[in-house]
């Protein structure tokens, strides 16, 4: 398999995703973006292993600093709550599977801090959709998915999506 970089906004996607999941009042602002930062450089270095590894090259890892999807953060509907819908956990899924497929074969992948984050991701995922049906995979025989899951983006970009009520995904 051909190893691809992982754009910035979807790495944005996914850490904007665990910020809210572990959103609390209590949390200091600058605590929280300190955290976020380090979680998005660690993701980004390991897909840059991954392709570094596949391709015989060692070009660094570019400076990752997190820039919050709003989509996310901000829905009319949901002001009191810190929550995110079916639709953006179906996602922020896909951003994720892809983000593994594209990391596993770094080096370090098997003890890192990526692969754990994104295990512990998809825990929370799984349990945001536990009513979600569940289908047969078209793209991979033998695999069963989230029905719908193959209709979203694996490399999401800003701009996919025009307003916070809106579908976040192509």
């Amino acid at each position: 398999m051909r190893v691809q970089i992982v754009t910035k906004d979807t790495i944005d996607l996914i850490v904007s995703a665990a910020v809210i999941g572990n959103s609390t009042v209590d949390r200091d602002a600058e605590e929280i973006v300190r955290a976020a930062d380090r979680i998005g450089r660690q993701l980004r270095s390991e897909n840059y292993a991954a392709a570094n590894a596949a391709a015989g090259t060692h070009h660094p890892t570019p400076l990752y600093t997190w820039q919050p999807v709003f989509d996310l953060i901000w829905q009319p509907e949901q002001r009191e709550t810190f929550t995110i819908t079916e639709e953006q956990a179906l996602q922020v899924e896909r951003c994720r599977l892809f983000l593994i497929d594209n990391s596993a074969d770094s080096p370090n992948w098997a003890d890192s801090f990526a692969r754990k984050f994104l295990d512990r991701l998809g825990a929370a995922i799984q349990s945001r959709l536990r009513a979600w049906p569940l289908v047969a995979s078209d793209d991979h025989p033998g695999v069963v998915e989230y029905s719908g899951l193959c209709d979203f983006t694996p490399q999401w970009r800003r701009g996919a999506a025009v307003e916070p009520t809106q579908r976040i995904g192509g």
